[in-house]
C-alpha cells in the first residue's frame, strides 16, 4: 500500500523572477534564431511551478539561461533574472559557479546518458557534495550521499552506492540525478522532463520523490514537462509557454478548470484520456512558428480557432492581463468561457 504523499508546504515569498527574457541562437548560416521572445515567469519559495509547451517553446532555453548554460552560440539579448536579490545576468563566471549545484540544483532530461559510465554511482554523488564543499572529508560526504539516497527512496544506500549506474534501471538513476542536485540543500531545483523515457509506474515514482523532496526540504521547484497529468498531481501553479514566451499561467486547477488562452485549451483538448472512449483525439492544428521570423501579432494566430476575422490578432502582440485571482494570459480574447467539451474536471 502506498504510503500518503505529505502534505504541501504553503509557498513563501518570491525567490526566482524572470522578466522579459530574450535569447537568439545563431545558425549555422550566421542568421539569428528568437528561441526567447519576452519569456518570463515568477516562483516563490517551497513552491512548484508547472512549465509545459510544445517541443521548441522555450522551456528548457530558459532553465538553462538561468543556470548559465546556455551553448556558445546563444545569447541572451534582452531581460533580467532576479534570485533572491542576485542579479543572475550580471553574475561573474565563478559568482555563477558558486551559486549553480549549490543554491541553485538541475536534474537534466536523460538519466539514462547523464552519470559516468566508469564510475561508481555513490562516487559521483560525493563529488556534487565535496565541489561545494572543499573542505570536508570523503567520510562525510559519503556519510551526506547515503542520507540523500535515502531520502530519494533508494533502498540499501550504502550498498547500492557501491554499484556502477549499469546497475541501476533508469528510475533508480533518475533518482541518483535527483541526490545529485539535492545534497547541497539548493533553494530551487530546475526538473528538466524528469520523466522522460520511464515507463507510467516509474514516473509517478519520481514524480513521488520531487513531492516529498519538496515537503522535507522546502526546496522549490520549476519542472518542465509535456505532461498535463503530471503538473495536475504535483505542480501549485502553471505556466504555458508557447513560441518563446508565456502565453498563460494560473493555479493549476483554474488552469485546468477554466482556461483562458486557445493554445492552452487546445493543449487539454489533445491529452490522453481527454477524448471519450472510441473517439479520436483532437490535435492542434498547424505547426509552431518559425522563430527565424516571429509574426508581428499574436504566434498563435495561424493555428487559433478564436482568433476568426480580428485583425488584432495578425497585427498587434497581446500581452499578459488579468484573467482573475493569479490568472493572467497573453490573448485578445481571454476571458472568455471554455469551449464545450473542453472543461476539466
Amino acid at each position: 500500500m502506498t504510503a500518503p504523499a505529505p502534505a504541501r508546504p504553503q509557498p513563501g515569498e518570491e525567490l526566482l523572477s524572470i522578466e522579459g527574457l530574450r535569447v537568439d541562437f545563431t545558425d549555422d548560416r550566421g542568421r539569428a534564431v528568437h528561441a526567447l521572445d519576452g519569456a518570463g515567469y515568477t516562483v516563490r519559495k517551497g513552491e512548484i511551478l508547472g512549465v509545459v509547451g510544445e517541443s521548441g517553446s522555450g522551456k528548457t532555453v530558459t532553465a538553462l539561461t538561468l543556470m548559465g548554460l546556455l551553448p556558445h552560440n546563444a545569447r541572451v539579448v534582452g531581460g533580467q533574472i532576479g534570485f533572491d536579490g542576485l542579479d543572475i545576468l550580471r553574475l561573474a563566471r565563478p559568482q555563477l559557479r558558486a551559486l549553480r549545484g549549490r543554491r541553485i540544483g538541475m536534474i537534466f532530461q536523460d538519466p539514462m546518458t547523464a552519470l559516468d559510465p566508469v564510475v561508481r554511482v555513490g562516487d559521483q554523488v560525493d563529488e556534487a557534495y565535496l565541489i561545494h564543499h572543499k573542505s570536508q572529508s570523503r567520510k562525510s560526504a559519503r556519510s551526506r550521499t547515503l542520507s540523500i539516497l535515502d531520502l530519494v527512496g533508494v533502498a540499501d544506500p550504502e550498498r547500492r552506492a557501491r554499484q556502477y549506474p549499469h546497475e541501476w534501471s533508469g528510475g533508480m538513476r533518475q533518482r541518483a540525478m535527483i541526490a545529485m542536485a539535492l545534497i547541497n540543500g539548493p533553494d530551487l531545483l530546475i526538473a528538466d522532463e524528469p520523466t522522460t523515457a520511464l515507463d507510467a509506474t516509474v514516473q509517478a515514482q519520481v514524480i513521488d520523490v520531487l513531492a516529498r523532496a519538496r515537503a522535507e526540504t522546502g526546496v522549490a521547484v520549476v519542472l518542465i514537462t509535456h505532461n498535463l497529468g503530471i503538473i495536475a498531481e504535483i505542480a501549485d501553479r502553471v505556466a504555458v509557454m508557447y513560441a518563446g514566451r508565456v502565453v498563460e499561467h494560473a493555479a493549476v486547477r483554474t488552469l485546468l478548470r477554466a482556461s483562458a488562452h486557445p493554445y492552452t485549451r487546445a493543449l487539454i483538448a489533445s491529452r490522453p484520456g481527454s477524448a471519450p472512449a472510441g473517439e479520436r483525439l483532437t490535435p492542434i492544428r498547424g505547426m509552431p512558428p518559425r522563430m527565424l521570423t516571429i509574426p508581428p501579432g499574436c504566434s498563435f494566430q495561424p493555428r487559433c480557432t478564436s482568433a476568426g476575422e480580428d485583425q488584432r490578432c495578425v497585427t498587434d502582440k497581446p500581452e499578459l492581463v488579468t484573467i482573475g485571482e493569479l490568472h493572467e494570459a497573453a490573448c485578445h480574447h481571454a476571458g472568455g468561457q471554455v469551449p464545450k467539451g473542453l472543461e476539466v474536471e
